[in-house]
């Protein structure tokens, strides 16, 4: 007796199946994979480099306790015997970088030694999942590393008699999503019955976290459809969906003098998103200060590394004016 053989059709059915099944499953390693895979890289640059006098640090996170490691550099008063201070600064790195990482923005030349110079004290640390500090997965984009920070605030707090240093007059800075977890953290201690942070100064930060990764994804082709499993991998595989967090929601709790920068040529996070937060800012906290540049700078997060002067500039004279 003859077999009888599938129709062409079943056929075609049996592969579009398979076919979605792979992709499916395809999604959700590539999903977990960028969850959890190791952002630790050697650093390219030590203070000791730039002559900055500092003091290696670690620390323990606020609520899960990942070892978070750090330096702690005085401010240039203070390395030549004064005991006069300026306030502290807090210099929070992007991601898949460090606190010692050359990259378009240079958190040492850039950020560290001119605040030092003018008499800031600066302690820069990695987050978790980067640098030397410890593992946690999965990385969030900035909402559970706000603990790293909330730990380098309890840190400051345990030293500050020691280092002749007032934790309560702490300045932050943050880069890209590092802008995003000076947000959260900055919020969050805000929220505490005796605030630290008096001040923030956001480069390149995104409004909300959904907007970044569609973004990426479009300029490296990823279909349509690709797009949207994995972005349901990334809501659904951590223990709290990362894509309803945004550090635009988040404003309303900084009462405080912000200083938004974004580079006008940025492709991987929109200038529009710094315009957002600013404007969000001035309409939630009318009397407080607000600062907005959107820098001629070619791409993300590189206006201090193309801008030098100019960023310094307004760098210094941000914290100088208010903190």
């Amino acid at each position: 007796m003859k077999k009888k053989r599938s129709s062409p059709w079943r056929r075609l059915a049996y592969a579009s199946g398979a076919l979605s099944l792979l992709v499916i499953l395809a999604s959700f390693f590539v999903s977990k994979y960028y969850l959890t895979f190791s952002r630790h890289q050697p650093y390219d640059q030590l203070p000791s480099d730039l002559q900055l006098p500092f003091t290696e640090v670690d620390f323990p996170s606020r609520m899960d306790r990942v070892k978070i490691h750090g330096w702690f550099i005085p401010g240039a008063q203070q390395a030549a015997g004064s005991s006069k201070n300026q306030g502290t600064i807090l210099i929070v790195h992007g991601h898949h970088s460090n606190m010692g990482k050359i990259g378009k923005i240079n958190l040492l030349s850039n950020i560290a030694m001119p605040l030092h110079r003018q008499g800031y004290g600066v302690l820069l640390f990695d987050l978790r999942n980067h640098g030397q500090s410890g593992d946690l997965p999965p990385v969030t984009l900035g909402f559970w590393e706000k603990d790293d920070v909330l730990g380098a605030i309890d840190f400051l707090d345990q030293q500050s008699s020691a280092w002749g240093i007032d934790s309560h007059r702490l300045g932050i800075f943050g880069v890209s999503m590092g802008g995003a977890t000076s947000i959260y953290a900055a919020a969050a201690d805000l929220q505490g019955k005796s605030p630290h942070i008096k001040a923030a100064f956001i480069e390149s930060a995104f409004a909300r976290t959904r907007d970044p990764i569609e973004l990426k994804l479009g300029i490296d082709g990823v279909p349509h459809l690709v797009q949207k499993l994995l972005l349901f991998w990334f809501s659904i595989l951590p223990e709290q969906d990362i894509l309803q967090n945004n550090p635009i929601e988040y404003i309303k709790d900084l009462a405080i003098p912000l200083y938004f920068v974004h580079a006008h040529q940025d492709r991987e996070v929109r200038p529009e998103d710094a315009e957002e937060m600013y404007e969000r800012a001035r309409h939630e906290h009318p009397g407080i200060p607000a600062e907005l540049w959107i820098s001629p700078a070619s791409e993300h997060a590189a206006t201090a590394g193309e801008l030098p002067v100019e960023f310094t500039e307004r760098l210094v004279g941000f914290f100088s004016k208010v903190l």
